[in-house]
């Protein structure tokens, strides 16, 4: 604690005194081959040395380079044992200006503030700062698993939009049907001789089709199965009532014979392929009017009717 407490002091004092400008930032990976810490020396002045430090560090420098004997060197006999063989600045960059370092084989201590340090003239000196940023193995394999939740989310999306649309498209295109109810309403007196409930489709239907005409009681009005009537599927109550005549390719129309009171309910027209799965399904409300009779004084029965 006292060590880094030391060490932001240092650079506070360092930047107040040397003029330092804004913090330049970079980023690594962890095992990445190199990352270059940027760093220029002033227009028009020859170099004396530069030193590449962190000051929370002991020894502290990472680099030092100077001029000996108008020769560039580099002096790495105080360099922290930690970047050994892993820093490396240009070929005659005190000359060139250029004296940014070259820090090879990332790791996740190298993480921290490095200050550039260039001395010229009579003790003349600028120094930068650069935080270096690396970025652990672990963070990239998360950053890159949540990319691809992501990516998979925004391409399944409207993958899953497209099968649906597909799949209603082609129960369309071959049954007509996407099992949602047609209800018509048919009205007559009570007492003719027959009503026709209508189920019609324009799609063609295969000879092995089960036609289930049943009421709003769950009872089937009408079974029509492997091109015949199933009249021993039918409820008593609708025995020799009922017909289907089917005089058209997809009409599936039922005639219930002398319409009662009591029929007034809705019919439903269910067309099933032979694994019993929905191909169409038609609702039909049937209202049939009562005749009911009403003495006169002379006690002879009159018909009237009356609507319900």
């Amino acid at each position: 604690m006292k060590m880094l407490l030391l060490s932001v002091i240092l650079v506070l004092v360092t930047q107040h005194a040397s003029g330092v400008g804004e913090i330049e930032e970079k980023e690594g990976i962890e095992g990445e081959e190199s990352v270059v810490l940027p760093c220029e020396v002033p227009p028009d002045v020859t170099v004396k040395s530069v030193e590449w430090s962190r000051y929370e560090l002991n020894p502290s420098t990472v680099h030092l380079r100077q001029t000996i004997n108008n020769t560039e060197r580099d002096v790495l006999k105080d360099q922290n044992p930690s970047y050994r063989t892993r820093t490396e600045l240009q070929t005659d960059a005190l000359k060139t200006g250029d004296v940014s370092l070259t820090l090879k084989t990332l790791q996740l201590p190298d993480r921290g503030m490095y200050s550039c340090t260039v001395r010229w003239g009579m003790g003349e000196r600028k120094q930068t700062q650069v935080y270096l940023k690396i970025i652990s193995k672990r963070e990239v394999e998360l950053q890159l698993q949540k990319r691809i939740r992501d990516t998979a989310i925004i391409v399944s999306v409207p993958l899953i939009f497209i099968i649906v649309v597909v799949v209603v498209l082609f129960l369309v295109y071959r049954h007509g049907y996407i099992n949602f109810k047609v209800r018509n309403v048919v009205k007559v007196d009570s007492g003719v001789e027959s009503v026709l409930l209508p189920c019609k489709t324009t799609v063609h239907l295969s000879e092995d089709v089960t036609v289930e005409w049943t009421n709003s009681n769950n009872w089937k009005v009408h079974v029509y199965q492997n091109s015949s009537d199933q009249p021993e599927e039918q409820h008593q109550y609708y025995r020799d009532r009922t017909e289907m005549k089917k005089e058209e390719p997809g009409d599936l129309s039922l005639t219930l014979k002398y319409p009662k009171d009591r029929d007034s309910k809705t019919y439903t027209c269910t067309v099933y392929n032979r694994e019993r799965e929905i191909l169409m399904e038609k609702q039909v409300l049937l209202k049939v009017k009562e005749r009911t009779s009403i003495k006169p004084t002379d006690g002879t029965p009159l018909m009237t009717v009356k609507s319900v």
